[in-house]
C-alpha cells in the first residue's frame, strides 16, 4: 500500500511538473519544436536519474547477496572445521535478501563462538606438541603433513583428541628419556669419582653434564652412552689392574709377615681407582719384591715348614714325604724353589680342606683306642683296689669309661666305614692314613649274630656245674659282669643286706639288716673277688692268673638239687664252694703275693670262704653293674 502511494505521488509530481512547464513555455512563447526539445532533454534527465538510482539499488542488492554468501561460506567453513554438518539452503530459505541476511547472521554468531573456543584449545595443544618436540630434539621431523601448525585448520573433536593423545605420548617419552639421561649422567659422574677424574672442558658432552643442560635428543643420548661405555671399560681395566696388584701385594704381605698396622696405613693412603692409586700399588709391589729377594732363604724355609705341618695333619706316609724331599729339597733358595713350595702348599691345603671331616672321625677313633688301651692296662691290674688309700668312685668311673668306649667306638667306626667306602669309590684310590688303607685297618663290621654267639659262649663258660650241692647261705661278695672285654668287678657295699630266696620264683630277696663288723678274712676275699678280670689276665710269660671258665661257686637252686645253667649276671647263694674253686682262689692269692690276714692266720682263705658260719656280715647279691 505504501509503495503504491509513493508511485502515485511520483506520477502526480511528474504531471504537476509538466503542467507548470507548459504554462511557462506558453508564457515564453515556445513553439512545439522547442517544447519537444525541452521535453526530450527533461526525459533524458529523468532517465539518467532513474538509471542512476536503479544502478545504485542493484549494487546494494548485489552487496547484500555477497554478504549472505560470505556469511554462509564462513558458517560452512566453521562447521566443516568443527566437524558439524554444513548449512543448507533450506535452513535460510527466506523471501527477501534482507531476511536471509538477518537469519544467516544470527546462525553464524553461535558457530563463530564455538569455532573461536575450539581454535584456542587446538592452538594451545599445538604449542605444547611443538615444545615437546623441541625438548626431544625432533622439531619439524614428525609434523610432515602440517597437521599441527597454527592457525589450525582442523578443529574437529577427533583432531582435538588426537592432540591430547600425542601430548600424553610425548610427555611419557620426555619422562622416559629424562630418566635415561639422568641415569647416564649419574653413572658417568660415579665413574669420574671412582677414577678420580674431572670433566674435560674441551668435550661437548662433558660441558653439558657439568652445566646440567643435557639434551634429550637421540644424538645426545647416544653420545652419553658412548661416554659411559668408554668410562666403564676404563674402570674395568683400572679395577683389574689394581686388583692384580692387590692380590700380589697381599700374597707378599702374608709371605713376608707385614703387620696389620702397616697394611692399614697403605689402605688409607690408596683408596679408589685413581691413577695415583695405581702408582702407589706399583711402588708397594716393587718394595715388597725387593724385600722378598732379600729374605728369600727365610721365606723358603717358612713355606717348607708349613708344608711339613700339613704333612703331619694329613698323616702322609714317610715314603711320600721322603720322595718329595729328595726331589725338591735343595740347598738353593731361589724364586723357583719358593714358587714350587707355595704351589705344593696350596695343593696340600686344598686336600686338607676336603679330608678334614674324615680326619676328624679318625682322630676321635684313635683317641678312643688310646683311652681304651690305657683303661685296659689300669683296670686289669688287681692291685689298684688293694691300695691303702681308698677310692670309692674308682669302679664307677671305670664303668662310665667302659660304657663310653663300647658306645662311641662302634658308632665312629660305622661312620668311617661308610665315609671311606664312598671316598674310595669316588676317587678310585684308597684313603691312606700314615701310608695304610684305613678302611682295611678298620676291618669288617661285627655282625649282630656274632655278638649273640659271643654272649652265649660267655654264659656257657660262666654257668654253674650241674652237680654242685646248693644250700642257702650268705654270698661273700657281689660279682658283676660286662662284655668280653670288660672287667668282672665286685662292688663294695657300705651297708650289708640279708639275702634270701623267694618262695616261688627263686629270686633273691634283699633285706636291710643292721651293719656288723666285717672280719679281716672276709675283707680279703671280697677284695679278691672284686679284682677278678672279665677275661683271663695273662702275665708277661703268658700264664693266666684266673680262668673265668671255672664253675660258678654261687647257686640259687634249693638244697640237695642239681643246679642248672643260668644267664650271666644272675646269682645264687652257695654255702660251700667246691675244692676246685678253693684251690683256684688260693693259687691266685699266691700269685698276687697276698698272705692270710691276721685274726685267722693259720686258716687258709679258701677254708674261710668255705666256712660261712664264721662270717658275721651278710652280703648283697648283685646282677649287672
Amino acid at each position: 500500500m505504501s509503495s503504491a502511494v509513493d508511485t502515485h505521488n511520483l506520477m502526480t509530481l511528474a504531471g504537476d511538473t509538466l503542467a507548470k512547464l507548459g504554462e511557462i513555455w506558453d508564457e515564453m512563447g515556445l513553439n512545439s519544436e522547442e517544447r519537444r526539445v525541452q521535453l526530450s532533454q527533461l526525459q533524458q534527465d529523468v532517465a539518467y536519474v532513474y538509471n542512476d538510482r536503479l544502478k545504485m539499488e542493484v549494487e546494494h542488492r548485489d552487496t547484500l547477496r555477497a554478504r549472505i554468501a560470505a556469511v554462509t561460506d564462513r558458517v560452512n567453513r566453521y562447521a566443516l572445521a568443527l566437524g558439524r554438518p554444513l548449512l543448507s539452503e533450506k535452513a535460510i530459505d527466506e523471501s527477501t535478501l534482507k531476511a536471509k541476511f538477518e537469519k544467516i547472521t544470527f546462525l553464524s554468531a553461535d558457530i563463530e563462538k564455538a569455532y573461536e573456543d575450539r581454535a584456542g584449545q587446538t592452538e594451545e595443544h599445538h604449542k605444547q606438541i611443538h615444545a615437546l618436540w623441541e625438548t626431544l630434539g625432533v622439531q619439524g621431523e614428525r609434523d610432515v603433513s602440517g597437521q599441527f601448525t597454527n592457525p589450525p585448520e582442523d578443529l574437529s573433536e577427533h583432531h582435538l583428541i588426537r592432540c591430547k593423545d600425542l601430548i600424553h605420548q610425548l610427555t611419557q617419552e620426555v619422562e622416559q628419556k629424562s630418566a635415561e639421561v639422568s641415569q647416564l649422567v649419574i653413572q658417568i659422574r660415579d665413574i669420574w669419582e671412582a677414577l678420580s677424574m674431572d670433566a674435560n672442558t674441551a668435550d661437548e658432552v662433558d660441558r653439558q653434564i657439568e652445566s646440567g643442560e643435557v639434551s634429550l635428543s637421540a644424538a645426545s643420548i647416544t653420545s652419553l652412552k658412548s661416554k659411559r661405555d668408554a668410562l666403564t671399560l676404563l674402570h674395568q681395566e683400572r679395577e683389574e689392574e689394581v686388583r692384580g696388584y692387590a692380590v700380589k701385594i697381599v700374597e707378599l704381605w702374608n709371605l713376608l709377615g707385614v703387620s696389620p698396622e702397616d697394611r692399614t696405613i697403605f689402605f688409607q693412603r690408596n683408596t679408589g681407582l685413581g691413577q695415583e692409586v695405581v702408582v702407589g700399588c706399583r711402588g708397594e709391589l716393587a718394595r715388597l719384591e725387593n724385600l722378598k729377594q732379600e729374605s728369600m732363604k727365610g721365606l723358603v724355609l717358612k713355606v717348607r715348614a708349613q708344608v711339613e705341618n700339613l704333612w703331619d695333619e694329613l698323616h702322609l706316609s714317610e715314603q711320600e714325604r721322603e720322595a718329595y724331599r729328595k726331589k725338591n729339597y735343595t740347598p738353593e733358595y731361589t724364586e723357583e724353589a719358593l714358587e714350587q713350595f707355595e704351589s705344593y702348599h696350596k695343593y696340600l691345603e686344598e686336600r686338607a680342606e676336603i679330608v678334614r671331616p674324615i680326619l676328624k672321625h679318625i682322630y676321635k677313633r684313635e683317641e678312643i683306642l688310646k683311652e681304651k688301651i690305657d683303661f685296659e692296662a689300669t683296670s686289669s691290674d688287681p692291685a689298684r683296689l688293694l691300695s691303702k688309700k681308698r677310692d670309692p668312685g674308682r669302679l664307677l668311673r671305670e664303668e662310665k669309661m667302659r660304657r663310653m668306649i663300647n658306645k662311641e667306638l662302634p658308632k665312629i667306626e660305622s661312620t668311617l666305614r661308610t665315609t671311606l667306602s664312598k671316598w674310595n669309590s669316588e676317587n678310585d684310590v684308597p684313603f691312606l692314613y700314615n701310608g695304610v688303607d684305613y678302611l682295611e685297618e678298620l676291618g669288617p663290621e661285627e655282625r649282630p649274630a656274632k655278638k649273640v654267639m659271643t654272649q652265649a659262649m660267655m654264659n656257657e663258660s660262666l654257668s654253674t656245674p650241674k652237680k654242685a650241692p646248693v644250700t642257702p647261705s650268705v654270698k661273700p661278695g657281689s660279682i658283676s659282669r660286662g662284655n668280653l672285654n670288660r672287667t668282672l668287678n665286685a662292688t663294695p657295699t657300705k651297708s650289708p643286706k640279708a639275702a634270701t630266696v623267694g618262695p616261688s620264683s627263686g629270686r633273691v630277696v634283699r633285706k636291710n639288716v643292721p651293719q656288723q663288723p666285717m672280719s679281716l678274712g672276709y675283707s680279703s676275699a671280697a677284695k679278691l673277688n672284686s679284682t677278678l678280670p672279665a677275661q683271663p689276665h695273662r702275665t708277661p710269660e703268658g700264664k693266666a692268673l684266673f680262668d673265668m671258665s671255672m664253675p660258678s661257686p654261687i647257686s640259687s637252686s634249693p638244697a640237695g638239687t642239681a643246679s642248672k645253667k643260668r644267664p650271666f649276671g644272675t646269682s645264687t647263694v652257695n654255702a660251700s664252694p667246691s675244692k676246685e674253686i678253693q684251690d683256684r682262689v688260693a693259687k691266685s692269692l699266691k700269685n698276687l703275693g697276698c698272705a692270710s690276714p691276721g685274726g685267722t692266720e693259720n686258716t687258709p682263705l679258701a677254708s674261710r670262704l668255705a666256712s660261712p658260719a664264721k662270717r658275721t656280715p651278710t652280703s648283697r647279691v648283685t646282677g649287672r653293674q
